[in-house]
């Protein structure tokens, strides 16, 4: 599964989230920010889900290497998906924070079908199924220059 939900937070929420702290994991949902964007993120999956113990986000800046080809809740090995560290996580989401205009690179990719994220991505949420038995979405992040940020959040739903 994978969707779009365009203009889920206002660039007033972006800079907002941009003043937090970055690069951490935070398992409380507190946010009135994050959680309006949760509740959206939540109607459009294809059930009713409830977030469990171990969902969290994070507003994410790195250095520039982006991500390789990655699935967020297994691993391939051998032709096979298997757990991984995070095995929890059925689905996830990820809204770009920074305006596209302020780096170069950083599209986020999904792989077959080919789909690419940029423009369309800033203030919207790229929503995807994660989990080894969910059909889960192989993805990475372009390596970039300039200043990149998302916010990410990782879902263990019912």
């Amino acid at each position: 599964m994978r969707l779009l939900i365009e203009n889920i937070i206002t660039e007033k929420d972006a800079e907002y989230l941009l003043s937090l702290a970055f690069n951490r994991s935070i398992v409380i949902w507190d946010n009135p920010t994050v959680n309006k964007a949760l509740e959206r993120i939540l109607e459009a999956l294809p059930q009713q889900n409830l977030i469990k113990k171990k969902s969290y986000w994070r507003i994410e800046r790195h250095s520039g290497k982006g991500h390789p080809w990655h699935y967020d809740g297994c691993i391939e090995e051998g032709g096979e998906l298997k757990p991984n560290h995070m095995a929890w996580c059925n689905y996830s989401a990820s809204i770009l924070l920074a305006k596209p205009e302020g780096f170069e690179g950083g599209t986020f990719v999904f792989d077959n079908p080919r789909e690419e994220y940029k423009d369309s991505h800033y203030l919207s949420a790229v929503v995807y199924s994660s989990g080894a038995n969910n059909d889960p979405q192989l993805h990475k992040v372009e390596p970039y220059t300039g200043d990149r940020a998302a916010l990410l959040c990782f879902l263990e739903t019912d």
